[in-house]
């Protein structure tokens, strides 16, 4: 937090997002998962807004687990796709590893939420 507030008045946005994703990494693993949500919420707009996207893809990464644990599969899901392509793109095979669990696990939910929609929806039928 203290970098952020070194990074933010003097508007450099590549060490605000950088610190945003280590801050957002550290709240996920304390289990406070909605601050995490807009904490890493600020990293990707930071990123997409200076254009150095090498950053992007772990950013989506935790994204998309903050998005899981917030109780939004379809967020999570796009973001880790996202994340996915991205890596691929930039041939870093060691983040397309470490995304791909997570957007197994979001698919999963995806189709697990998609069953019980179906299922409450036949049953009112």
């Amino acid at each position: 937090r203290r970098i952020l507030e070194i990074c933010r008045p003097i508007e450099y946005l590549y060490g605000c997002a950088v610190a945003e994703i280590n801050l957002g990494h550290v709240l996920l693993d304390g289990r406070q998962d909605r601050e995490a949500l807009e904490v890493l919420r600020s990293a990707e707009r930071s990123i997409r807004r200076i254009g150095t996207l090498d950053s992007l893809p772990e950013a989506l990464r935790l994204l998309a687990i903050a998005l899981m644990r917030c109780g939004d599969p379809q967020g999570a899901r796009r973001a880790a796709t996202e994340a996915i392509e991205l890596a691929r793109r930039m041939a870093n095979d060691t983040m397309v590893a470490a995304v791909e669990p997570v957007l197994t696990e979001a698919m999963t939910q995806v189709q697990s939420l998609s069953a019980t929609t179906f299922a409450d929806d036949s049953s009112t039928s």
